[in-house]
């Protein structure tokens, strides 16, 4: 059994951030240009990092923060607390090991001790059947905004219509309000 560490982002090293740097690029090979040196974010810098180890470095990450996004359209649209997930990631050499499942555990472990009333991230079709699996919901039809990476120049507004789920935590899933997401921002 792998045990995941779970850190707030202010007690990570330099050689942590490395570390998780040097996975994300072995991960996320269409960002690994992001993903150099310490530079262990693309995006939205988490608030807590879930990652497991061993003799070569990071197996498994997993970033979480706490957000604020909007739902709805217009002046209607609300804030509604949620948790960011992204950079869900194993080590190319360990995918197919469950060790994912294991950090999707870690997840759900983390956002239960944040109290949030659902976990929000966006994927891609290859991995939707994972995260469905390990508990998470599809928004079908849900429309979300958000920034573009800083990696990819000035910042751009992406409007993605696939790829939403939510985590129901402290909320139920009926609760998750009709409306396009707004993130006001990066994502995780």
């Amino acid at each position: 059994m792998t045990d995941f560490l779970v850190r707030r982002e202010g007690t990570l090293g330099l050689r942590e951030h490395e570390e998780i740097a040097a996975t994300l690029a072995l991960a996320f090979p269409g960002y690994a240009e992001g993903y150099r040196g310490s530079a262990s974010w693309a995006g939205l810098q988490p608030e807590v990092r879930i990652t497991a180890h061993d003799a070569r470095g990071v197996t498994a990450h997993a970033g979480v923060k706490r957000v604020f996004v909007q739902i709805g359209d217009g002046p209607f649209a609300e804030d509604h607390l949620v948790a960011a997930v992204g950079m869900v990631a194993v080590r190319p050499d360990l995918q197919g090991s469950g060790l994912g499942g294991r950090l999707a555990d870690a997840v759900r472990g983390v956002l239960g001790a944040l109290q949030v009333p659902f976990g929000l991230l966006e994927t891609g079709e290859d991995t939707t059947g994972f995260y469905v699996r390990h508990g998470w919901r599809a928004l079908p039809g849900a429309v979300g905004t958000y920034n573009d990476f800083t990696l990819h120049g000035p910042a751009r507004v992406i409007r993605q219509d696939h790829g939403w789920h939510i985590l129901p935590v402290t909320a139920e899933f009926e609760d998750w309000p009709d409306g396009e997401i707004h993130w006001n921002g990066q994502m995780v």
